[in-house]
């Protein structure tokens, strides 16, 4: 499903992939300069002029899931936790010699039938629900273990005629072979998509910088951000009917730098384009901050005929951004253009938020029409509002993953930490999901209540 990249092993880019690379990224700035030449651009006239997008009925407006009233947490968390990507992840472990051995010198595999492996997560779900992190003031050095020992004896005497029963090191073992890592991570976003009937009026692409500051090929700084530096994972999440969000694709920043790999915002901004073409309808809009849009992004999304609406930065479309730059000389005042070939607006607005600036937003999502506009701006206000679904998302992550070390015992840290962000995604998919399928405010279960009794 992803965009993959044309990797090259261990070795580095030959002359002719290196030049091949070169002509690429003279297409991409080429590109950008004639993005400007494209069609012609007027100025927007508030007085004369109005811009509204197609509103979706009540009905097809939020994301729909195939999940009905009759299915409890467990049903829902099956279908996002499925027997395949079990057996995916079983499958790719049974290429590691070392994995789900008895011991170092065994010469024989654990059981890993579906049965043990859903024990296992059913202990994982215990131990993520109870949040017992150790702390300064009670720092604990076998937390992880004795956590373990905690949900093996809570299921051996809640359930003692089920065969529950997982020996320590068994569990032991389970957390460090079983885990989600990149190789899974296509799968597991076809699995969230194949769970949607309704893609709904709009979905928001972001990122999340998960924390983690241990050894890894794949780490990324980012000042700004809370979390300053972790591992990077692209996002797409929809807009439930409750007002929460759900998500819809997880992809790691994952490339090595060294032998030339690249992943480009426009290669992101094609995997969310198919999603919204292949499960949305023509007037679903993906919204994607300034991060990502570029000129071969925007003509990714014009080709494949989604609609867009962008928080966009003005060095990558200069030639606009130069039009209209003169006219906002104040908080409070913006300014656009509209293109009549492409039914483009670009709008350059100075927000009274002091925090937020100034911003210049482009959508090919709206219709103008004779009328005058209101104080709505269009596309940025519009763009406010609908961005935040990954924020909600991520937000509702926090105390909410693994309370003890990504890696150990044989795990490397950057895998737990991959693995520890899927499975948070997942629990917290079930529990939105769930609130959603049966019409319940978030506040109505606590996140400990709710995966205890899963």
């Amino acid at each position: 499903m992803f965009s993959r990249l044309t990797t090259t092993g261990s070795r580095g880019l030959t002359l002719k992939e290196q030049i091949g690379r070169l002509a690429q990224s003279r297409k991409r700035k080429e590109a950008a300069t004639q993005f400007v030449e494209y069609g012609e651009w007027e100025p927007v006239d508030p007085k004369t002029e109005r811009y509204d997008f197609f509103e979706m009925d009540i009905d097809h407006s939020f994301l729909r899931l195939d999940f009905g009233r009759r299915f409890t947490a467990i049903d829902i968390f099956l279908k996002l936790f499925p027997p395949r990507l079990v057996e995916a992840i079983i499958t790719r472990q049974q290429h590691n010699d070392h994995a789900f051995r008895h011991s170092n010198s065994s010469h024989t595999r654990m059981d890993t039938s579906l049965k043990w492996c859903y024990t296992y997560l059913a202990h994982y779900i215990r131990i993520q629900a109870l949040q017992n992190r150790p702390s300064e003031s009670n720092p604990d050095p076998r937390a992880q273990r004795n956590a373990l020992k905690e949900a093996q004896h809570h299921f051996t005497t809640t359930f003692p005629h089920i065969d529950l029963s997982m020996g320590i090191s068994r569990l032991e073992t389970f957390h460090v072979d079983f885990c989600i890592t990149i190789d899974e991570e296509a799968l597991l976003s076809s699995i969230y998509q194949d769970c949607i009937l309704i893609l709904g009026q709009w979905v928001a692409g972001d990122e999340k910088l998960f924390h983690f500051t241990g050894n890894s090929g794949w780490l990324r700084l980012v000042p700004d951000k809370p979390s300053r530096v972790g591992h990077w994972t692209y996002m797409l999440c929809g807009r439930l009917r409750n007002g929460m969000s759900f998500l819809i694709y997880a992809r790691t920043h994952a490339c090595d730098r060294s032998i030339g790999e690249k992943i480009f915002t426009s290669d992101v901004i094609l995997d969310w384009a198919r999603i919204v073409k292949a499960r949305g309808t023509p007037q679903t809009i993906l919204v994607v901050d300034s991060y990502y849009l570029s000129a071969s992004g925007r003509g990714i999304l014009h080709d494949l005929g989604v609609k867009f609406v962008c928080s966009v930065q003005a060095n990558r479309f200069e030639g606009l951004a130069s039009l209209v730059r003169p006219e906002v000389e104040k908080p409070g005042e913006w300014a656009g253009l509209w293109n009549h070939l492409s039914s483009e607006i670009f709008v350059h607005a100075w927000s009274n938020v002091a925090a937020v600036g100034k911003k210049y937003v482009l959508s090919n999502a709206f219709i103008m029409s004779r009328g005058k506009t209101t104080d709505i701006i269009p596309a940025y206000d519009a763009y406010k509002i609908m961005f935040s679904l990954c924020d909600f998302f991520n937000r509702a992550l926090h105390d909410r993953t693994w309370p003890f070390k990504a890696g150990g015992n044989k795990r490397p840290g950057d895998e737990g930490n991959i693995h520890n962000f899927h499975m948070s995604c997942i629990l917290e998919n079930v529990i939105n999901a769930y609130l959603d399928t049966h019409d319940l405010h978030h506040e109505v279960l606590s996140y400990k209540h709710f995966l205890t009794e899963l």
